[in-house]
């Protein structure tokens, strides 16, 4: 899958289209920084990692943290950081 600024994002779940395009557009509009990473492989069932920034290199980059759960109805972010490499 490729985010609005032409980069590869990574996909690290098994998430349907709708539940991805629901996901990025959640995310998407609370920050504006392109989408790196969506992942489940995490130790907290159902929620979905999404790292937003940018990556210069294998131990060079940041960004912002969203973890996100499907309520039944639609998808909420549950939480919100930062990373850094």
């Amino acid at each position: 899958m490729i985010n609005r600024y032409g980069d590869k994002i990574f996909i690290y779940a098994t998430l349907s289209k709708n539940d991805l395009e629901e996901i990025i557009a959640l995310v998407g509009a609370e920050d504006n920084d392109p989408i790196v990473m969506i992942s489940s492989q995490n130790q907290k069932p159902g929620v979905i990692e999404v790292q937003t920034g940018v990556v210069h290199g294998m131990l060079s980059g940041g960004g912002k943290l969203f973890e996100v759960k499907h309520n039944g109805k639609k998808w909420e972010i549950i939480n919100r950081g930062s990373w850094v490499s």
